[in-house]
C-alpha cells in the first residue's frame, strides 16, 4: 500500500518487455498468463515496464465485503493498472477496443473453475486437472498476441518476470491448445521453485468421476444432469 515505484521497480524486474512494445506499436494487445507463483499482486506495477500507448490492467474477483475491496482495488491500481471484474471482461476489452486503445491484460488462469464453467481437463502436476479456458477464449476471439509470464524469485524479496511468446496467432490455434501450452509453462516454473506456488488454494477440489456422475455437456454447454446450469 506505501511502496514507492522507485522500491517496487526494484524489487521486480521485468523481462523481454520489447516483445510487448513491438505489439502495442503494431495494435496488437496481449494477454499474459500468470499463476499464483511468486508475489503476483507486484505484476500490477508492469505500466512502469511498457509502452504507455498501452492500458495495463488484470481481472479480478469482487470481494463480498464493499471496503475491503475498495481497499484491493486501491492497492492493485496505484501503479496505473486497471483491475477488470471478471464478469465484465469481454465488455471492458471491447470498448479499449473501440477507443483504438491496445491493453495488456494479465490472466490468472490455474483457479479451480466452479462446476458450469468446466470446459477442458488437462494434466497438471500428475493430476487429471479442471481448468478454466477463458483466456484463450478472449485471446482468439480477439487476435491478441499470448505471452506467458515465467517469474522466478532471485533472492528473498526479489523477483524477475520474463515474457516468453506463445503466439501471435492465437486464432490459428487449436481449441484448449493455448490452455494446455499454459499450464505446461506454470508447471516448469512450480517445478523449478516449488516453494513459490499458492499450494493451499485446494487446486484438485474438482475430479472428473464426480463432474460425469454429476453433469453433461452439450452443445458446449454444462448441464446439471436432468437441468442446464448455464
Amino acid at each position: 500500500m506505501t511502496m514507492s515505484p522507485d522500491e517496487i521497480k526494484r524489487r521486480l524486474v521485468f523481462k523481454n518487455t520489447e516483445a510487448i512494445d513491438q505489439c502495442v506499436k503494431d495494435g496488437q494487445s496481449c494477454a499474459v498468463y500468470l499463476g499464483h507463483y511468486c508475489n503476483w499482486e507486484w505484476i500490477t506495477s508492469l505500466p512502469f515496464w511498457v509502452s504507455p500507448e498501452a492500458q495495463c490492467g488484470q481481472l479480478y474477483h469482487p470481494l463480498e465485503n464493499k471496503d475491503f475491496d475498495q481497499l484491493f482495488l486501491h492497492v492493485r491500481q496505484r501503479f496505473g493498472a486497471v483491475c477488470i471484474s471478471m464478469n465484465e471482461s469481454l465488455r471492458k476489452i471491447l470498448e479499449y477496443k473501440k477507443q483504438g486503445k491496445p491493453v495488456v491484460i494479465g490472466y490468472i488462469a490455474d483457479q479451480a473453475p466452479f462446476w458450469w464453467n468446466i470446459h477442458h481437463w488437462t494434466q497438471f502436476l500428475c493430476h487429471d486437472t479442471a481448468v478454466l479456458s477463458g483466456t484463450e477464449r478472449i485471446a482468439s476471439r480477439l487476435n491478441h498476441a499470448v505471452y506467458y509470464l515465467d517469474v522466478r524469485c532471485v533472492k528473498r524479496g526479489y523477483y524477475e518476470a520474463e515474457f516468453k511468446l506463445i503466439t501471435r496467432e492465437p486464432q490459428k490455434m487449436e481449441e484448449f491448445q493455448l490452455t494446455d501450452i499454459y499450464f505446461k509453462e506454470l508447471e516448469a516454473s512450480i517445478r523449478r521453485q516449488p516453494e513459490c506456488y499458492l499450494w493451499t488454494h485446494d487446486r484438485w477440489k474438482r475430479t472428473r468421476e464426480r463432474f460425469n456422475r454429476r453433469f453433461e455437456v452439450i452443445d458446449g454447454k454444462v448441464y446439471e444432469k436432468g437441468k442446464m446450469l448455464k
